[in-house]
């Protein structure tokens, strides 16, 4: 069993990805069924600072743009401490949409998303 993450913000661009994992050099583009991608992170800086950060949520019908790769386990805790506003959260596998599916993924394959916490 493999393990895979999906970005759809700042994880798309892979200078940012790559700050955190430089490890990760291959990425597919893919589509993710049934969420939907909008503005609803928001973490208080400073009292008089505060800043809004994309996020994403279940909802029936829609579609995203996304990337997805893999990492080795050992690295969720960094990934985790990247994304300290989210809760990391499994997707199902019928919710993929694969533009090539260059990994070979299948189902017993572990696949995470961060989700915004409160959105």
């Amino acid at each position: 069993m493999r393990t895979f993450i999906i970005g759809y913000g700042s994880l798309l661009k892979k200078t940012s990805l790559n700050r955190t994992l430089p490890q990760v050099e291959v990425i597919e583009p893919i589509y993710l069924n049934n969420y939907l991608r909008s503005w609803n992170a928001i973490e208080n800086i400073k009292p008089t600072v505060s800043s809004t950060f994309l996020g994403i949520e279940k909802f029936k019908n829609r579609r995203v743009n996304c990337i997805i790769f893999e990492v080795k386990e050992s690295l969720l805790i960094t990934l985790d401490k990247r994304e300290f506003l989210y809760d990391r959260k499994k997707v199902e596998f019928n919710d993929i949409e694969f533009t090539s599916n260059r990994f070979n993924i299948t189902a017993e394959d572990t696949v995470w998303i961060y989700v915004t916490k409160e959105p």
